[in-house]
């Protein structure tokens, strides 16, 4: 995850991983908060489905979607970083 960035947006790195960029600032939580949002719209599902599981103050997170199966996760994420 990279805060402060210019846009929110996922993209997927050449090792499979997604990385997102969102414009919250790495403050009092508002970039994790926005992290479950934006991902919560891209699997279309509330977002209380969301929860952040692993890396509260990393760069890596580990996030869990309930309601999908993770084929349907993996095929949203790559439909949104365009492959």
């Amino acid at each position: 995850m990279q805060p402060r960035a210019s846009r929110n947006s996922i993209t997927q790195s050449p090792g499979g991983q997604f990385r997102v960029a969102l414009t919250a600032a790495p403050v009092d939580d508002a970039a994790n908060e926005a992290l479950c949002v934006l991902v919560a719209r891209a699997m279309d599902v509330p977002k209380s489905a969301v929860t952040l599981v692993h890396g509260q103050k990393s760069r890596e997170k580990t996030l869990r979607i309930l309601g999908r199966e993770i084929q349907f996760v993996e095929h949203a994420l790559a439909l949104q970083t365009g492959r």
